[in-house]
């Protein structure tokens, strides 16, 4: 899920507030439309006309505050996007004047860390702290292996949960535990494709493949890729180094329903960047970001 998804899902549950509200006046009128009202009667309406209220209120602050936030995210979209387009060609297949200008970008860190430990700092400005370009070739061989990880990773979870949701079925004594392990086998199936299916987007192959690592998203090949605001807490980024190859590890944590959950992706290293590992590292350890 990214900033975007997430601002769609807040804007669909405060209209579903407002929808809801509706419902509970339409409640009280029916029960009004009565000639001889008993106690309860009264006590219905007086709930439904409270209730829908409520919800109005509800419904209106949770519109107020997604378009508030989406418009911050859309200005500091933008501003990343006149970075980028500042100092890379816009065509595709063309090449920088100045190499080392167009690869990256390195923000200060001292600024950074006067600004994340202040006890009244103010949001940090956009700023690019690196953006890398990837041949066709390069892009092929990550898109490769975080789909073989994810599917791996996909195996186990779905076993998991096939386990533990048959043991959990079979207590209620209604099913089987091999009814409830293929039911949870079922659902844990489909959670599993749609992590892979969403990485495989997020990581889809284009005619010019590039990432821009900035303190609060990714662009990824002209993609945002929220990683650190109200919604999402990034727990922490670290490098890996897998069969001589080197690996950025991310992990992101949001709050749903039944509690925290978390997602972990890892971006490609190529040779010609393997030296900007530890100042990616640094600039996100001074905004308090666990580099382990």
């Amino acid at each position: 899920m990214d900033q975007k998804q997430a601002s769609s899902i807040s804007k669909s549950i405060g209209l579903f507030f407002l929808i809801l509200s509706l419902f509970m006046f339409f409640l009280a009128w029916g029960v009004m439309q009565a000639e001889e009202k008993s106690n309860t009667e009264y006590l219905i309406i007086g709930l439904s006309f409270t209730s829908g209220l409520l919800l109005i209120v509800g419904g209106i602050n949770y519109l107020k505050q997604t378009i508030t936030k989406e418009k911050e995210f859309n200005e500091y979209e933008q501003n990343i996007r006149a970075q980028v387009n500042a100092i890379t060609p816009n065509t595709p297949g063309s090449t920088s004047d100045n190499k080392d200008e167009a690869a990256h970008l390195i923000v200060e860190h001292s600024t950074l860390k006067k600004e994340a430990t202040s006890p009244n700092h103010k949001p940090i400005l956009p700023d690019i702290i690196a953006h890398w370009e990837y041949t066709l070739e390069e892009w092929k061989k990550m898109t490769k292996e975080e789909s073989t990880r994810r599917k791996k990773e996909g195996i186990w979870v779905t076993l998991g949960i096939a386990i533990i949701g048959g043991w959990a079925i079979s207590l209620s004594k209604d099913a089987t535990f091999l009814t409830g392990f293929m039911i949870s086998l079922a659902v844990g199936a489909m959670l599993s494709w749609l992590k892979i299916k969403f990485s495989n987007d997020m990581f889809a192959v284009k005619a010019r493949n590039t990432i821009v690592f900035t303190p609060k998203a990714l662009l990824i090949n002209n993609a945002f890729k929220t990683i650190r605001n109200e919604q999402f807490h990034l727990e922490y980024v670290h490098s890996l180094q897998l069969n001589k190859v080197w690996y950025l590890e991310f992990s992101l944590q949001w709050q749903t329903r039944g509690g925290a959950t978390n997602d972990q992706f890892r971006i490609y290293v190529p040779p010609q960047y393997e030296n900007q590992i530890d100042n990616i590292l640094e600039c996100y350890r001074a905004l308090g970001v666990k580099t382990i």
